[in-house]
C-alpha cells in the first residue's frame, strides 16, 4: 500500500541509513513514529493504513511512517546516559530539519501532523509540546512519558527538556500555552487494561494542572497492543479530520 519510499543516509544520526514510507497521496500529513525498537514497516506491519483506508481513500489525511533511534539513544545501554540524550537530540534534528522538509515538499500541506504507540507516544507528545509551530495534532496512545528510568540517575539541563512530565509541570511561557488547543491539537489516549496506564494518567494530571489544553481519552478494557491501537487510530482520525 506504500506509494513512495525515501532511503537516504541522515547527517544527523551519524549516518544511519532510515527510510520514509508514504501511504495515501492527498490531504494532512502525519508523521507515524515507530515503538521501541522498530521500524518504518511497524505502520503496515499492523496493517493500520488499511484500517484507515476509507480515510485514505477520502484524502482526508496521508501517512509518513519514519524510522526510529531509540535503540541507538535511550535504549542504547552500551554508552553513558548523556550521550543517550544527545543521540536523541540528534534524533529530534533529523525530525525537524530531514524529515518535515521532505514531507512538507511531497504532501504540499503545512498541517502535519504526528503520531505513536508506545514508545513511540512519548516522541509525538514531546514533539507536538516542543513544537507546536510545526505539529498541528499530536496523537499518543498508551504511552511511556517519563524517561528517568533509561538514564541510570543522570540527569542535566538537556534531559529536563526531553523528558515531558518535567518541563510540562514548570511550563509558563504563554508562547507555547496559547497554541496548545488553538493551533494544535493534543490527544493521550490510554485503556484501563495498559500495564503503562498511570504513565498517561500522570501525563494528563501534569498538563491539566500546567493549563495545558488536551484532549484526554481512557478506553475501558483496552490493553497494551496494537489490537486496540489499530481501532483507537481511525476512531480519533475521524473525528479530527
Amino acid at each position: 500500500m506504500a506509494t513512495g519510499i525515501w532511503k537516504w543516509n541522515s547527517p544527523n544520526l551519524g549516518g544511519k541509513e532510515i527510510e520514509v514510507i508514504r501511504y495515501g497521496h492527498v490531504g494532512p500529513p502525519m508523521i507515524v513514529f515507530p515503538t521501541h525498537t522498530a521500524t518504518a514497516w511497524q505502520f503496515e506491519d499492523y496493517g493500520m493504513p488499511a484500517d484507515c483506508g476509507h480515510l485514505l481513500a477520502a484524502h482526508r489525511i496521508q501517512f509518513f511512517s519514519i524510522s526510529g533511534f531509540n535503540k541507538e539513544s535511550w535504549c542504547n545501554t552500551a554508552i553513558p546516559p548523556r550521550e543517550r540524550v544527545l543521540a536523541h537530540l540528534g534524533y529530534e534534528r533529523f525530525v525537524l530539519e530531514e524529515v518535515v522538509p521532505l514531507v512538507r515538499d511531497v504532501a504540499q500541506n503545512d498541517r502535519i501532523g504526528c503520531m505513536g504507540c508506545s514508545f513511540g507516544a512519548y516522541h509525538a507528545l514531546h514533539m507536538g509540546l516542543k513544537h507546536p509551530e510545526v505539529f498541528k495534532v499530536a496523537l499518543a496512545f498508551m504511552g511511556v512519558y517519563d524517561l528517568k528510568g533509561e538514564m541510570d540517575g543522570y540527569y542535566d539541563e538537556d534531559f529536563y527538556y526531553c523528558n515531558p512530565p518535567d518541563y510540562v509541570a514548570n511550563l509558563t511561557d504563554r508562547r507555547f500555552l496559547d497554541q496548545y488547543g488553538r493551533t494544535t491539537t493534543l490527544v493521550l489516549v490510554g485503556g484501563e487494561a495498559d500495564p503503562f496506564h498511570h504513565s498517561t494518567q500522570r501525563m494528563h494530571e501534569i498538563m491539566q494542572r500546567a493549563g495545558v489544553a488536551h484532549w484526554y481519552e481512557v478506553w475501558p478494557q483496552a490493553g497494551h497492543h496494537e489490537h486496540w491501537w489499530k481501532q483507537q487510530l481511525p476512531y480519533l482520525l475521524e473525528k479530527l479530520y
